[in-house]
C-alpha cells in the first residue's frame, strides 16, 4: 500500500457535478482528478494512520494521465486529485483520507495521512496499487479536509481488470513489478 502525496459536511463553498468530484471553491482550485501519473517516489514520509505507517514521496509535478472515476485495479496504477489552494499561503494541517474495501490481512478500511495544499503548483494526493492484497475493487473515497471542512471528496471505482478489457494504462513508463 502506497499512498502517496507530491507537494459529512460540504462548506457553503463547495459544490458537487453530478455523480462527480466536489471541492471547496472558496478555498480550493482542483486541477483535475483521475489517473496520476508521476516519476517513481524518492523517498517516504512517516504516516502511522496507513497500513505500512509511511507514504512514498515523489519529485516533481504529477499529472493526470486520464480523467476519470472508473479505473482496473492494475499494479502501479495510481488515482488521486491534483488540487492548489487560493489562499497565498497554503493550506497546511490538511488530512488525506482514503477510504477502501477491506485490504488484508487486516481488514483495513480507512487509511489517512498529513498533507499540505500550496498556491502555486498542485499538489497530487493519490494512492498506488503496490501490492496484490490492495488491488480490491469496490468503492475508493478520497478526501481532503482542514479541522472537519471538506476540502475535496472523489468517490473512485475500481473494478476487476477484466471488466475493462481495452484498458490501456496512459502512463508512460514501466509497470512496477509486484
Amino acid at each position: 500500500m502506497r499512498p502517496a502525496f507530491a507537494a459529512l459536511l460540504l462548506s457553503s463553498g463547495a459544490t458537487l457535478a453530478a455523480d462527480g468530484p466536489a471541492w471547496d471553491r472558496d478555498l480550493l482550485v482542483v486541477a483535475d482528478w483521475g489517473i496520476i501519473c508521476a516519476a517513481p517516489p524518492v523517498d517516504t514520509s512517516v504516516q502511522p494512520d496507513t497500513i505500512l505507517g509511511f507514504i512514498d514521496q515523489y519529485p516533481g509535478e504529477a499529472t493526470i494521465g486520464l480523467r476519470t472515476t472508473r479505473l482496473p485495479a492494475l499494479p502501479g496504477l495510481g488515482f488521486g486529485v491534483i488540487a492548489r489552494s487560493r489562499q497565498p499561503a497554503g493550506i497546511d494541517g490538511v488530512r488525506i483520507t482514503v477510504e477502501h474495501p477491506p485490504i488484508a490481512p487486516l481488514a483495513t478500511t480507512r487509511q489517512s495521512w498529513a498533507a499540505r495544499i500550496p498556491p502555486e503548483a498542485g499538489a497530487a494526493n493519490f494512492y498506488r496499487f503496490d501490492t496484490p492484497e490492495e488491488r480490491v475493487p469496490g468503492r475508493w473515497r478520497l478526501t481532503a479536509d482542514l479541522d472537519g471542512r471538506i476540502l475535496y471528496d472523489v468517490t473512485f471505482e475500481i473494478v476487476d481488470p477484466a471488466l475493462m478489457p481495452g484498458f490501456t494504462d496512459p502512463c508512460p513508463g514501466p509497470v512496477p513489478l509486484s
